[in-house]
């Protein structure tokens, strides 16, 4: 609820995040698929993501910071869990030169549905999601 009111209110341009968009996202975690993923610094929040988890992939649905890199450093640290936990891959929805610099890539429109029926047979990780203690720690920016 927090990262879906920060990301609005970070980028007020964002009216696609209206109050029934953020009460279906609201309902979907508490149905256990709707996740965020959020970057502190110390009691601030700085930045994050969310999206749903089905099947055995994740759908970005949308990133804010408040400070320079915090939703790279949480975008960074989700990637890292999801590999651990064996998901096939990350639907960033669009491709762009920024999330290119992380690896994405465009899918011809057949492979992307062959991908996505495979995926939706997994059964998708439901409820409160932990990332590990133990991940990679992402670089500051410019180290």
């Amino acid at each position: 609820s927090r990262v879906a009111t920060s990301t609005r209110s970070a980028r007020p341009f964002a009216t696609w995040i209206t109050p029934a968009l953020r009460r279906a996202f609201e309902a979907l975690h508490e149905a256990g698929v709707a996740h965020s993923v959020e970057a502190w610094a110390g009691d601030e929040l700085a930045g994050g993501l969310y999206g749903l988890s089905l099947g055995g992939m994740f759908c970005g649905e949308s990133m804010f910071h408040r400070r320079d890199d915090a939703s790279k450093v949480a975008f960074v640290a989700l990637v890292q869990q999801l590999a651990r936990w064996r998901f096939d891959f990350v639907d960033a929805e669009t491709y762009t030169p920024h999330m290119a610099r992380y690896g994405t890539r465009p899918v011809p429109r057949d492979q992307f549905l062959d991908a996505l029926a495979r995926t939706l047979s997994r059964e998708t990780r439901k409820g409160p999601w932990v990332l590990d203690d133990d991940l990679p720690q992402v670089p500051k920016a410019g180290a």
